[in-house]
């Protein structure tokens, strides 16, 4: 009940931030922005880019400091300052998101994000409407035809961003179930392509695309693999999800017994950086590449389901966030939400005054 409370309750507070801080002022910045030209894009840019990252701190911050969530990072780091990069990731739950992003403003807080991702995620409350708020996410209806020239203007724009950004991509298109998979197998069998059990099948055109526009400006690929402690249920879906996260609440997971350990949402992940020099340019060489990542993942998946471990060594047990991100993500985000309250308080205020006054004047006319 608790941890049931204690969601709600955030969820809350979390609406109101989107509303003010990340809706109101946001939009009002973005209508002054027009009149400044190409340097009024970049100001927008970038309050709509500080906007999203405070409500991804705040997100953060309760998963992590209130809901107990663990990530283990293994591999490689991100180094803040190396340039623009592309992360793609196998899709095993909606938690998958939060993160990969908790990884990646940690070690790099200060680059643009976007997300490609289906249409429908725009349509999850409160952080799919941010993100389409603030132009983060690339929404596609994964009919190819349809998508081509919304990805390809969507890149072209990031792609004259003067700073360094991130692109997160999911090539399964999907999140992983036994059904999935069924479809998945069937699929590369018909095809000659390898299947794999761990992993579906990914599509190739997305990942091409983002290779082939943002070649410029990228300088790595980060291949991640996201493994959940806890197993698989009926269907084959993650056990750690979104509800576990935010409505159950976790004391010193660190401290719990091993038999306990399943009780508590851990996430394994492992980076891999590959230069984007090493990245074919030709359509097969390119697909080829992206099938040999998914074999890497199915393989240390599969090596995590047999032994429960991925590397001798891991970069972070327990990857949080500094105090100053946190205090972004909690204080600072509630001083903007107050701005923009005040704000629309204000202004409603005055309209009530204009309108009674309109009207007198009309009635004394008469």
């Amino acid at each position: 009940m608790f941890g049931i409370l204690c969601g709600l309750l955030f969820l809350l507070q979390l609406l109101w931030s989107c509303f003010f801080a990340a809706t109101l002022l946001v939009s009002l910045v973005r209508l002054f922005c027009r009149f400044l030209g190409e340097r009024g894009l970049q100001i927008s840019e970038f309050v709509c880019s500080y906007a999203l990252k405070l409500v991804q701190l705040n997100i953060l911050s309760y998963a992590q400091k209130i809901a107990g969530l663990r990530v283990v990072l293994y591999g490689d780091r991100v180094q803040e300052g190396e340039g623009s990069f592309l992360v793609i990731s196998n899709h095993q739950s909606w938690l998958d998101t939060i993160i990969l992003t908790l990884v990646l403003l940690k070690q790099y807080p200060g680059a643009f994000c976007r997300y490609i991702g289906k249409k429908s995620i725009g349509y999850i409350p409160l952080l799919g409407w941010m993100c389409l708020q603030t132009g983060a996410l690339v929404s596609l209806s994964r009919k190819w035809i349809h998508d081509k020239g919304r990805l390809e203007q969507e890149l072209e724009r990031l792609r004259r961003l003067p700073g360094d950004f991130w692109v997160m991509t999911y090539p399964e298109g999907t999140r992983f179930s036994w059904v999935k998979k069924a479809v998945s197998l069937d699929y590369a069998k018909k095809n000659d392509l390898p299947g794999f059990n761990n992993v579906l099948v990914p599509r190739f055109k997305g990942f091409f695309a983002c290779v082939q526009l943002l070649r410029s400006r990228l300088s790595f690929v980060y291949n991640a693999t996201l493994i959940y402690e806890g197993g698989e249920d009926e269907l084959g879906v993650s056990r750690i999800n979104l509800a576990k996260v935010f409505f159950l609440r976790r004391d010193a997971p660190e401290e719990a017994f091993p038999s306990q350990r399943q009780l508590f949402p851990v996430a394994h992940v492992v980076l891999e950086k590959i230069p984007i020099d090493k990245v074919p340019f030709e359509e097969e060489s390119c697909r080829d590449f992206l099938m040999t990542l998914f074999e890497r993942k199915e393989k240390l998946i599969q090596r995590f389901k047999e032994d429960g471990s991925l590397s001798d060594k891991s970069l972070a047990v327990n990857l949080g966030l500094p105090f100053t991100q946190v205090f972004e993500g909690t204080l600072v985000l509630w001083i903007i939400s107050l701005v923009g309250f005040f704000i629309c308080w204000f202004s409603v205020v005055e309209l009530g005054n204009f309108i009674h006054s309109f009207t007198n004047n009309s009635r004394i006319r008469v």
